[in-house]
């Protein structure tokens, strides 16, 4: 056997308590990371302040609930689950309704919302999980819980996130030979808070920007983790 998997079979102690559930661990994303609705019109209409930071915050997001991004979503909008979930959405009339507030959980949608994201989410994480980290580090991130949810919130990010984590995760630790799942952890939240995604240009040149809501989401993981809820 050799010495890389004999120190995966001891990442499991780094955590004390027992790993937490998928369902657990989506329920932790959504009271901690997801938050509730938010569309630019309420910056038009006095839901909230335009203000330069709350500008710069929300530039590159479109209409989120529970972290879900109609705009930057990708595929996760468009299965039947997705669709059913912001048709829903539509349907009470939230972009335009100013009663809505900045934040609002969903009020008599909230459980039916929430039915409908676990089915959104577990099939792309199984499919991005399997497909995007390397056999190693699959292996290191299913038996460590902290890393696991860094990558289950990665689905909330988009999949272009989720590929520009797993190859930072996959560097790492093939290329690094680092296993040390709290080392690891620090990188990922590192990556998120320092992110700079390479988005293409009109002319075809890539440009790496920094994107505010990821560092954020970072800085909310280990915050998350100091505070031992993960």
């Amino acid at each position: 056997m050799k010495p890389i998997f004999k120190s995966i079979a001891n990442l499991v102690k780094v955590k004390k308590n027992p790993m937490m559930s998928y369902e657990e661990m989506l329920l932790k994303e959504k009271e901690y990371l997801g938050g509730g609705y938010f569309v630019h019109e309420m910056f038009k209409d006095g839901r909230l302040r335009p203000t330069a930071d709350a500008l710069k915050l929300y530039e590159h997001s479109g209409e989120t609930m529970f972290d879900l991004d109609r705009i930057a979503g990708g595929t996760l909008n468009t299965s039947v689950a997705g669709k059913k979930f912001w048709s829903i959405i539509d349907a009470a009339g939230w972009k335009t309704n100013p009663d809505i507030p900045w934040n609002y959980m969903g009020g008599e949608h909230a459980d039916e919302l929430l039915s409908l994201l676990h089915q959104i989410i577990k099939p792309t994480h199984d499919y991005l999980m399997n497909t995007h980290l390397s056999p190693k580090s699959l292996l290191i991130v299913n038996l460590n819980q902290r890393l696991y949810f860094n990558f289950l919130y990665a689905v909330f990010n988009g999949s272009g996130w989720f590929d520009y984590f797993a190859d930072a995760f996959n560097i790492y630790v093939d290329k690094q030979n680092i296993t040390d799942p709290k080392i690891l952890m620090d990188k990922m939240i590192d990556e998120r808070i320092n992110n700079a995604y390479p988005f293409k240009q009109p002319d075809g040149t890539i440009k790496r920007i920094h994107i505010p809501l990821i560092e954020q989401g970072g800085r909310t993981i280990q915050n998350m983790i100091d505070k031992g809820v993960i």
